[in-house]
C-alpha cells in the first residue's frame, strides 16, 4: 500500500515537471512577450482565450472549433491562469491539468452551511434514587431475637415479617392495654389511647386483635417491612441489642433509578435542565429486551465543580420497570444539541490540513483544461462526526479539495508556492505534511533553503509508536526513571528521519525539535509539560499515515494550565498521563484514527 502511494507521488512529480517544461517552452502567439504580459495582467479586460494550435491567429473567448481546419480550440493557459488567480484573489496558486487531476484521483466539494447539531458524549453511573428509599427502624429499644432477612440484596414485600424483637417496654405497654380492657371497659378514651400507643410502637391491627383474644402479651414483637423493595445497608445481627430509632437496613425501590453523569466544564454551556437525552449501555449490552434506546430528561445540574475531577454532576431519572439497570452500572450517553441558533458553514474533515484552530484548505477554481489550487487559512469550530465547523476563511459555495490535499500541498512546496509547512512555521503551530521522496531534493524559490528528508519506514514508525505509548504509560504511573531512556531513544529515532535540519519547517523537523525537548526533561513535571507539544505534533503525524491498527485520540480539558492537551492510546478507556493517579479518569475520547 505504501509503495503504491510513493509510486503515485513520483508519477505526479514527473507529470508536473513535464507540464512545467511544456508551459515554459510554449511560444506566445501573435505578440511579443512584453506586450502579451502587459495585456495578461490588465484585469479590467480579463477573459479566457481559446486558440487553434494549427492556426494561432484564430482566437475567441469561448470554446469551439477552428473555422479553418475544424480542430477543437485550446484554452490559452496564460489567460486561464490569470483569470483563476484573479478569482482567488492571489497570484500564488498551483495549476494542474485535467489529466493530472484524474491520474491523482483528486476530489472536490462545495462549502455548505446549515444548522449544525453538536453531539456530546457523557459517561455516568447508575445510583439508587434516595427519594424511593425507606428506612427500616424500631420505635423502641430491645433485642433482635430473629433476623429473617440476613443478606443485602434480598427482596421484601410490604408487610413481610423481617425480624422479631424482644423488648420489656413493649410487654409493659401490652399489659397496660389489657388492664384497661379488663378493669375499666367503660373508659373508652383511655383504651383508645393505649391502643394508639401500641400501633405507634409497631403493632398491627392483627397483633392487637390477637392480644385482645388471648388476653396475654406477646413476648416477641414481629417487625414488618414498611415498603416493597431490595434490602441495602444491613447493619444488625441476631441477638444484637438496638436502641430506639436505630436503623436495621434500608429498602430501595429499583423501578426508578438515577443516572449521575460527569460533565466537563467545556460541555456545561450546552447542557440545561429539561433536555432530553438518549442513552446506551457500555460494552454494547442491550438496555432492554428489544434493544430500544433509553431516554430521560436532565433534572439537575450541580452548580459547583468537583475539586478533584473538575466535573459537575448531571442527574437524570430513568425508568427501570424491567430491572435491567443495576446500581453502580456504567452508562454512556449521547446528547444532541444545536451548536448555534443560526446556520454555520461546515466542510468534510478530510479537506482540512490540521494545524490547530487555525488550519488550512485548498481552494479550487476549475477551468476546462485544468484546475487552480490556492492555500487558504481557515478558523475551525468543533468536529462533529465527519464534518468540522468553519468560523471564517471560506464562503458558502466555495469549491475546496476534499481528497488529495496532501498531494496538492507537496506539489505547492516543490514549486515554491504557499504551503502548509511554510505557513504553520510562521504561526509556531503544529502541522502534518507528506515527507519528501527518498533522495529527492525539495527545491523552492531562491529565498528558501533546500531540505533533504528521509522517509520513515513502517517498522520505524511502529517502533516510535511503541516508545510513545511506553512514555505515556510511565507518565500515568509518575515514574520518571522508567521513561528517561525511552525519551532519549525516541528523540534519536525521530532525529534520524531528518539528518540535515535546515530553516525549512516540515512536520518531521518540528517533531524532532519537540522530541529533543521531551528528552531533556529533568523530572515528571517537566516531562508532562513537554509531552503536551510533542503529542500534538505526533498525533497529526500519525493521522497522515496509512495504518491498519486503531488509535484513540483522547483529550483532557484541564491539562496544560486549563488550555487542554491531547494524547494517543490503544484503548478507549481514559488513563490521563498529565495528572496520573490524581485525576486518572479526567478526559474523553474525541477521535478514532
Amino acid at each position: 500500500m505504501k509503495k503504491q502511494k510513493y509510486l503515485s507521488y513520483i508519477l505526479f512529480f514527473v507529470l508536473l515537471i513535464f507540464q512545467a517544461c511544456g508551459e515554459a517552452d510554449a511560444p506566445l502567439p501573435n505578440n511579443t512577450k512584453e506586450n502579451y504580459d502587459a495585456k495578461l495582467h490588465d484585469h479590467s479586460e480579463l477573459t479566457e482565450t481559446y486558440y487553434c494550435s494549427m492556426h494561432p491567429e484564430v482566437r475567441q473567448t469561448e470554446p469551439g472549433n477552428c473555422p479553418i481546419c475544424g480542430m477543437d480550440l485550446i484554452l490559452d493557459q496564460n489567460t486561464a491562469t490569470d483569470s483563476a488567480q484573479t478569482a482567488l484573489g492571489h497570484t500564488n496558486s498551483l495549476y494542474l491539468s485535467r489529466s493530472v487531476n484524474e491520474n491523482l484521483g483528486l476530489q472536490t466539494v462545495q462549502v455548505e452551511s446549515g444548522l449544525v447539531n453538536l453531539e456530546i458524549q457523557l459517561t455516568g453511573k447508575i445510583e439508587l434514587d434516595p427519594t424511593k428509599s425507606v428506612r427500616m427502624s424500631t420505635y423502641i429499644a430491645g433485642r433482635i431475637d430473629q433476623l429473617l432477612v440476613n443478606f443485602e440484596g434480598a427482596y421484601v414485600e410490604k408487610g413481610q415479617v423481617v425480624a422479631t424483637l424482644y423488648s420489656p417496654q413493649m410487654i409493659t405497654a401490652q399489659q397496660e392495654f389489657l388492664t384497661l380492657i379488663e378493669n375499666n371497659p367503660s373508659r373508652v378514651n383511655l383504651i383508645e389511647s393505649a391502643q394508639t400507643k401500641l400501633e405507634r410502637l409497631g403493632f398491627s391491627e392483627e397483633d392487637i386483635s390477637k392480644i385482645k383474644k388471648t388476653k396475654r402479651p406477646t413476648i416477641n414483637i414481629e417487625l414488618r417491612a414498611p415498603a416493597s423493595g431490595y434490602v441495602h445497608g444491613l447493619n444488625v445481627l441476631p441477638e444484637q441489642y438496638i436502641n430506639q430509632g436505630d436503623a436495621l437496613f434500608s429498602i430501595n425501590d429499583h423501578r426508578k433509578v438515577w443516572l449521575v453523569l460527569d460533565a466537563y466544564e467545556h460541555q456545561l454551556p450546552y447542557l440545561q435542565t429539561g433536555q432530553e437525552i438518549q442513552w446506551k449501555l457500555f460494552h454494547k449490552i442491550r438496555a432492554n429486551s428489544n434493544g430500544a434506546p433509553m431516554r430521560g430528561l436532565i433534572e439537575y445540574i450541580d452548580p459547583q465543580l468537583d475539586p478533584e475531577l473538575f466535573t459537575a454532576k448531571v442527574r437524570i431519572t430513568l425508568e427501570n420497570k424491567d430491572m435491567k439497570l443495576r446500581p453502580n452500572q456504567l452508562l454512556s450517553g449521547n446528547l444532541i444539541v444545536p451548536y448555534n441558533s443560526s446556520e454555520e458553514m461546515y466542510i468534510p474533515k478530510s479537506a482540512v490540513l490540521w494545524t490547530g484552530e487555525r488550519s488550512f484548505v485548498y481552494l479550487v477554481v476549475e477551468r476546462d483544461a485544468g484546475s487552480f489550487y490556492e492555500l487558504r487559512p481557515i478558523y475551525l469550530g468543533p468536529e462533529i462526526g465527519e464534518i468540522v465547523v468553519v468560523h471564517s476563511g471560506l464562503n458558502k459555495g466555495d469549491l475546496i479539495v476534499s481528497a488529495g490535499t496532501f498531494v496538492i500541498d507537496a506539489a505547492s512546496q516543490l514549486k515554491g508556492l504557499d504551503n502548509m509547512a511554510q505557513q504553520s512555521h510562521s504561526d509556531a503551530s503544529s502541522e502534518i505534511n507528506i515527507p519528501a521522496e527518498m533522495g529527492m531534493s525539495t527545491h523552492t524559490s531562491t529565498n528558501r533553503s533546500t531540505s533533504y528528508i528521509k522517509i520513515p519506514q513502517s517498522a520505524e514508525i511502529d517502533s516510535s509508536l511503541a516508545l510513545y505509548l511506553e512514555i505515556k504509560d510511565g507518565l500515568i504511573e509518575g515514574d520518571f526513571n522508567t521513561i528517561t531512556g525511552k525519551m532519549n531513544n525516541l528523540s534519536t529515532m525521530i532525529k534520524s528521519w531528518v539528518p540535515e535540519l535546515t530553516e525549512g519547517s516540515s512536520t518531521l523537523e518540528l517533531l524532532s525539535q519537540t522530541a529533543q525537548t521531551l528528552a531533556g526533561s529533568t523530572d515528571v513535571t517537566t516531562s508532562r509539560t513537554s509531552f503536551v507539544a510533542f503529542s500534538h505534533l505526533y498525533i497529526d503525524f500519525m493521522k497522515g499515515l496509512d495504518r491498519d491498527d486503531v488509535l484513540f485520540v483522547q483529550f483532557c480539558p484541564m491539562a496544560n494550565e486549563g488550555k487542554g492537551a491531547y494524547w494517543l492510546s490503544l484503548e478507549q478507556e481514559i488513563k490521563n498521563p498529565y495528572y496520573g493517579v490524581m485525576m486518572l479518569r479526567c478526559g474523553e475520547t474525541i477521535e478514532r484514527i
